[in-house]
């Protein structure tokens, strides 16, 4: 024992546990004998240690003499040192994560050739890629591994190194120790390690003056923190890569190539830390910058140099959300304030956008309206607070149909007719009436980046958005103007140059940094046509179309021979080998739904019309037909007046051919199920429609105007015309039972439903609204909640719940909305199978992304089964004829699934996913 002169006192000895003795020192405060800090440390070998003396340095550093035990029986002196440093840990970590927490390494961790690899001081092998930290170097390991000893397995090993750091002063430790341990007896180390300890996080000291680094044990990831204190300089951080195959950015994350497969680290974010150790936001925003192997952080904006700055690496994946209490609230000021679109980032925040005549919006700060309508733009915390909100527009009216979400920026998709004080930062102008516009601003704080028209010497609307993966962007629209100037993406980009009809499609791609338009194309035939929906695939690069057409089809075009623009003002019809292919199923004055298909040159590969001879999401109409992609499930949600519509039932599934709502299920692009949804008797004027996929069901949203469900009807079955299937679930679901009255006698009202993929029964649906009209803007389903937007002129028992930021109606003629509420109980599938016998193999395995299944006789389905026997993904295949399928797991969790493949032979597959 030794008093210090800070008035602790410093104790070392041992302390048996197990049976067995470590080192073991304390710090107490001489006042009192309460604890400061203590640690044991472990030698070598599962052998007696003793600690016998301390001292002290002056700079606050511990010296620890004693004796280790080894495995022979003899001792060793041993001196440990604890230098004292001072790390500023970042807030809100939570709980490590046990699966990918970091392992000291004691010895029990071998090279290739069987040698202990002195080196290493932690590692983490749950994470992906593996791994291993020394002093001053990062490792990781991608590996090639099956059980067969005839095979030899391939290892890729890329390295980090930390350019001019201070190297011989890094040094890694661990902290946050777990409770638990590990034990290891291995056949280099007969005498074994025992209690090996498990760390959430470890930390890498002195990297540069004021900067260290700190990996977390998160459960989506490691998570990487470089502390920067204050007098650190950012700047000096870069980061030189050794190994690895090529280095290259996509979607701001960092890729590194190798022979087995690439690896990211995930987009650089930054927050600082306040005097109270709480997280505040700031306005310095890094991106990675290459320069050969070197990586850096270049920046916008400025931080507080007082307070420490974070740059972290976080992979966010999919949105997680604590299912709980419902919310729902309004939003909106004393004029007509309507909600167009929803868009939920991977932190999960809420950004919605519409137009506003209401000068008094909630928390809009200095923001004030300017001309007939604006475009607002809101963004809510996880905790459903108001972050802020924004106008946009200029003297004219101006509306905002389509938000999307990617990294710091929020893009916009709409239309402005104020051509002359637009705020904007393109200075190009069409100088029309109304022209379609494009803009971002900051995430963090709603400002203005940057702007784009998209227009010419007629009407133009852009009515939806959606970020790739590239640092680009698209969307889609609609044109009346014939000067557009329509451009290639590369020499097989679909390029149709000139307007066929009075109104035609539009699809672009632009650059997400300055906007430049990258690719154009009007897209459409003899008549009028609108690109309502624009959803991107980003495994295979995919981007898929839906909106309405009046346009017949003329000549039709195959995949195989290349689907150019028509010369001859036809609606661009494109068929696929395997694909739903539907001719024109209208006659005079009525429209079809098309769905088309571009690959990663912007090559149109499939298009095909949905319709029978009625009307189908008219044109003339800027929200009616929506789409969402899930792998090689595609959904299409629309409006349908006719009894001919394409319906394609399935036996105990829901089926319906009344007219209103429908949705449709393309599976490997062949159509599995459709149905309609309501009562029949619609009016059109009213319907608006969402769709989302998650998991094994489709959620479905639209408007009815049915009213009365008769006491005898069978809730969740298929309706008699002029009664609506509600179904009410279990567990404490929303559920309203019928539609509120609407003063002066007419009626309109929300609806959601809920079916499941592959058997297409319905598992819930409900009624959503007050006294008066209400429309849904958009549904987004995530992680057990369905996040819902639009617009309502109830102001009497519209179903709120838990509202934080508005409580009562605005009093003008429509307020929007924005809600979320908890399904968990409908993502719970109540189908169950038997873990069948595992004789086949499947490629790669394990596996983190898509995996390869070997098709060997005309297959009907396949379905995914995880470890309780729960169906989580089920595919009908149709046509397929290739001889490989290749299945997109990466949006499940980790763990065991059994691949089930059914058609002439059935075969089942075990599938590791990490």
């Amino acid at each position: 024992v030794v008093a210090g002169k800070d008035g602790l006192v410093y104790v070392t000895g041992s302390t048996d546990t197990l049976g067995q003795k470590d080192y073991h020192t304390r710090i107490l405060k001489a006042s009192d004998g309460t604890t400061e800090w203590s640690a044991s440390f472990n030698g070598l070998h599962s052998k007696d240690d003793e600690a016998a003396s301390i001292a002290l340095d002056g700079e606050g550093g511990l010296s620890i003499l004693g004796k280790n035990g080894l495995s022979n029986g003899s001792t060793e002196y041993m001196l440990v040192r604890y230098a004292k440093k001072q790390l500023t840990i970042p807030p809100g970590d939570g709980a490590a994560s046990p699966a990918l927490a970091f392992t000291e390494q004691r010895g029990q961790l071998t090279d290739t050739s069987g040698t202990s690899v002195e080196g290493v001081r932690f590692y983490s092998t749950g994470s992906y890629p593996p791994l291993y930290v020394q002093n001053d170097t990062l490792s990781f390991v991608t590996a090639s591994v099956d059980t067969s000893t005839a095979t030899p397995d391939t290892l890729h090993r890329v390295d980090i190194t930390f350019f001019d750091s201070k190297t011989s002063l890094m040094s890694a430790a661990g902290l946050d120790k777990l409770d638990n341990y590990r034990n290891y007896y291995l056949g280099h180390i007969p005498e074994g390690r025992a209690r090996v300890g498990q760390y959430g996080r470890v930390a890498v000291t002195d990297l540069y003056d004021g900067i260290n680094l700190q990996m977390f044990a998160d459960k989506s990831g490691i998570v990487y923190y470089f502390v920067i204190q204050p007098g650190g300089d950012p700047d000096d951080l870069k980061l030189d890569f050794h190994g690895q195959d090529s280095l290259y950015l996509k979607g701001h994350n960092l890729f590194v190539g190798t022979s087995l497969g690439d690896f990211n680290l995930p987009a650089p974010q930054a927050f600082q830390i306040d005097s109270m150790g709480q997280e505040v936001s700031t306005t310095w925003i890094p991106e990675y910058s290459i320069t050969g192997n070197r990586v850096g952080f270049s920046s916008t904006g400025a931080y507080n140099s007082e307070n420490p700055l974070v740059i972290v690496l976080q992979e966010t994946g999919d949105p997680i959300f604590e299912t709980g209490e419902d919310w729902v609230e309004y939003f909106g000021g004393s004029n007509i304030d309507v909600c167009t679109d929803l868009a939920i980032s991977s932190l999960g925040e809420k950004y919605i956008t519409g137009y506003s005549s209401s000068m008094n919006l909630p928390k809009i700060g200095e923001n004030v309206l300017n001309g007939t309508t604006d475009i607002f733009v809101s963004k809510y915390q996880v905790s459903h607070e108001i972050d802020w909100v924004t106008f946009i527009g200029g003297s004219g009216s101006e509306v905002g149909y389509g938000v999307a979400i990617e990294n710091a920026n929020v893009g916009i998709a709409g239309v402005t007719d104020s051509n002359n004080d637009f705020p904007q930062t393109d200075p190009e102008m069409s100088g029309q009436s109304n022209d379609g516009v494009v803009f971002q601003l900051s995430a963090i704080e709603g400002v203005l980046i940057n702007s784009k028209f998209l227009g010419g010497n007629s009407i133009d609307f852009l009515t939806d958005i959606e970020y790739g993966e590239s640092d680009n962007l698209f969307v889609a629209g609609v044109t009346f103007s014939s000067d557009l100037s329509a451009n290639p993406l590369t020499g097989s980009s679909y390029l149709q140059n000139t307007k066929s009809g009075p109104s035609d499609g539009i699809v672009a791609e632009l650059n997400s940094g300055n906007l430049q338009v990258d690719w154009l194309s009007y897209f459409g035939g003899s008549g009028n046509e609108i690109v309502s929906d624009i959803e991107y695939e980003k495994d295979g690069d995919i981007l898929y179309i839906t909106g309405g057409t009046s346009s017949s089809q003329g000549d039709t075009q195959n995949s195989s021979t290349g689907c150019d623009a028509n010369s001859d003002g036809d609606f661009p019809k494109c068929t696929l080998n395997g694909a739903y292919n539907q001719p024109w199923g209208g006659g005079t004055e009525t429209s079809d739904i098309f769905l088309a298909e571009f690959d990663k040159n912007r090559s149109l590969v499939w298009s095909t019309y949905l319709g029978g001879n009625g009307n189908e999401s008219p044109p003339n109409q800027i929200t009616r037909t929506r789409l969402d992609v899930n792998g090689a499930t595609i959904a299409i949600s629309g409006v349908v007046d006719n009894m001919d519509f394409p319906h394609q039932s399935v036996s105990g599934g829901f089926n319906s051919n009344l007219d209103g709502v429908f949705v449709a299920i393309f599976s490997q692009r062949d159509l599995a199920w459709s149905t309609s949804i309501g009562c029949g008797g619609y009016n059109f004027d009213f319907i608006s429609t969402d769709v989302s996929l998650s998991n094994d069901k489709v959620f479905i949203s639209g408007n009815t105007s049915c009213s009365v469900v008769p006491e005898d009807s069978d809730y969740c079955d298929s309706p008699e015309n002029g009664t609506f299937p509600i179904c009410p679930g279990s567990g404490g679901l929303f559920f309203q039972d019928g539609m509120m009255p609407v003063f002066g006698g007419g009626n309109n009202d929300i609806f959601l439903a809920s079916f499941d993929l592959g058997t297409y029964t319905m598992s819930w649906s409900t009624f959503f609204g007050g006294n008066d009209v209400e429309n849904i803007a958009s549904l987004n389903i995530i992680d057990g909640n369905a996040f819902i937007a639009g617009n309502t002129s109830s102001d009497q028992n519209f179903p709120l719940r838990n509202p934080v930021n508005q409580e009562e109606y605005a009093g003008g003629l429509s307020d929007a909305f924005i809600g979320m509420l908890d399904i968990s109980q409908v993502m719970v599938s109540t189908k169950h199978e038997k873990i069948p016998e595992m004789k086949n193999s499947i490629f790669p395995n394990p596996s983190h992304g898509v995996v390869n299944i070997p098709i060997t006789s005309k297959p009907s389905e396949i379905s995914i089964i995880n470890s309780s026997g729960q169906y989580v993904r089920y595919y009908q295949l149709g046509n397929f004829e290739s001889e490989l399928f290749k299945l997109n797991l990466s949006i499940l969790p980790k763990g065991v699934y059994f691949v089930r493949v059914v058609g002439n032979d059935t075969k089942s597959y075990k599938l590791v996913l990490h």
